[in-house]
């Protein structure tokens, strides 16, 4: 690896050229990471005599997004796959 000035400039021009490419999903997905927070606040609000934890409430919200990733997808095989990213 070359650790001159010309090689440290030329490897910041080639992060800072790089394109991104947009994912193709919808935008409601942005909703499933502030699920559990939800969730939890509203366990917590509403359904006080419930020992909800958030460790159910994770595994709830996990399993909403499973579903409608496999709404979306309309294949198990592509969701299961996707899935072992979560317990990796």
């Amino acid at each position: 690896m070359d650790n001159t000035k010309e090689g440290r400039e030329h490897a910041v021009l080639d992060i800072e050229n790089e394109e991104k490419t947009p994912l193709d999903v919808p935008t409601w997905y942005a909703l499933f990471p502030v699920m559990p927070l939800v969730l939890a606040i509203g366990f917590f609000m509403f359904f006080k005599s419930a020992k909800v934890v958030l460790v159910e409430v994770t595994l709830f919200s996990f399993a909403l997004s499973f579903i409608a990733e496999l709404l979306r997808m309309k294949g198990m095989l592509t969701c299961s796959k996707d899935v072992n990213v979560f317990f990796m």
